[in-house]
């Protein structure tokens, strides 16, 4: 696992083809000392890195079956050396890990699965904040009262469907 924002940050874990994307997820997050409960998402991913198919923390579609980390194998998506996976863990600023199988082996026996097996490098921050004040000049709320200018002034008002 690289990061491309530090040259020096490289993560080596070890997970079980049968264990979940949730599985990895959490490794991840505790390895990091990040905060599991924040959107991120496994993207598939081809030699270009360019994101495919997502795999969230949750079902956000709301359909019933719906692919998420809790319900699809490591397995499912990488089997072999090269078989490329992205982590996306800050979505505000659409920043995550870049994840290559490197090695196909064995359990080794007694060993708790998955595990960081080489930490180099200090991870980023779980969130970017530097850039989120860069929002458009106009004023979102406005102080005038345009928006009650068509005689809506509280729920009531609202038209019936």
């Amino acid at each position: 696992m690289l990061s491309g924002e530090d040259d020096d940050f490289v993560r080596d874990f070890a997970v079980m083809a049968s264990q979940t994307l949730l599985d990895l997820h959490h490794a991840i997050q505790e390895n990091l000392h990040f905060d599991p409960g924040l959107m991120s998402s496994f993207f598939t991913t081809g030699e270009g890195w360019n994101k495919e198919e997502e795999f969230p923390l949750i079902n956000m579609t709301g359909e019933p079956g719906a692919r998420t980390m809790e319900n699809t194998q490591v397995g499912d998506l990488v089997s072999g050396e090269g078989d490329r996976l992205l982590y996306v863990y800050d979505y505000l600023s659409n920043r995550g890990f870049f994840m290559e199988v490197v090695e196909v082996a064995g359990a080794e026996e007694g060993r708790s699965y998955p595990v960081c097996l080489r930490a180099a490098g200090e991870p980023p921050q779980q969130l970017q904040t530097e850039n989120l004040t860069d929002l458009p000049g106009e004023d979102i709320f406005p102080e005038d009262d345009d928006l009650l200018s068509d005689g809506f002034e509280d729920i009531d008002d609202i038209p019936e469907i």
